[in-house]
């Protein structure tokens, strides 16, 4: 057990937005061009269309946040309805194209909320970003990497996470206030045991979480991860 605590290093603590890394992990990013840099932590969402099966609930829809995302997104909804959910990774990819710094993007999948039932809450789930469809949409650019989301409450949890990997994923992430997650729960020593085994890293909230219309943050205390 020593060693799978001891390589669980591994894991981020994402604080503020801190996710810009140097990582010859990641690939030839941009040779002669100083273009080392890989930004592990960028958000995608989606209104579900170009069956993007991405969702946002009622709740975080109708929170004044909602359009300041959009925004920050440089997307409006009615582009999303003529394009589809993917123009953003068009998007992302020419910005990080015209970068001068930054040669690739992890783009982050979002589980939701998933009950210890293991029953995904669609009412309670706040963002929903598939795994799939951020792996088929990342992979029409060199500069973008899949990063997966898999609550370790999903009965096929480990399956899940062994899909992801095999889609190219280089690590998972996990915002437990809003997705229902106690990383102390030793139900999910078996799905860390896997991420080991596999060399995935966790990338995960925690403390006070402000982006989102309403969020358990007793399950972000970074106590719980230790």
């Amino acid at each position: 057990m020593r060693r799978v605590w001891m390589l669980l290093f591994l894991t981020v603590i994402a604080l503020s937005g801190l996710g810009a890394i140097r990582s010859p992990e990641l690939g030839d990013l941009a040779p002669g061009t100083g273009k080392s840099i890989v930004d592990v932590h960028v958000h995608v969402a989606g209104l579900g269309y170009g069956d993007s099966g991405c969702f946002i609930n009622e709740g975080m829809r109708n929170n004044f946040r909602f359009p300041f995302y959009l925004w920050a997104m440089g997307v409006k909804e009615e582009e999303l309805e003529q394009h589809g959910d993917r123009i953003l990774f068009d998007r992302l990819s020419s910005r990080i194209a015209a970068s001068q710094t930054v040669g690739k993007a992890v783009i982050l999948a979002m589980d939701g909320y998933v009950t210890l039932e293991g029953v995904l809450d669609k009412e309670q789930t706040q963002i929903y970003v598939p795994n799939a469809y951020v792996a088929r949409e990342t992979a029409r650019f060199d500069n973008l990497v899949l990063g997966a989301s898999v609550n370790p409450n999903r009965k096929d949890a480990i399956e899940r996470l062994r899909t992801a990997h095999g889609d190219g994923a280089v690590l998972v992430k996990w915002i437990p206030s809003i997705m229902n997650i106690d990383p102390a729960d030793p139900r999910h020593i078996p799905f860390y045991q896997v991420m080991v085994e596999l060399g995935i890293p966790l990338l995960t909230h925690t403390g006070m979480e402000k982006s989102f219309a309403n969020a358990r943050d007793e399950l972000s205390d970074p106590l719980r991860l230790k």
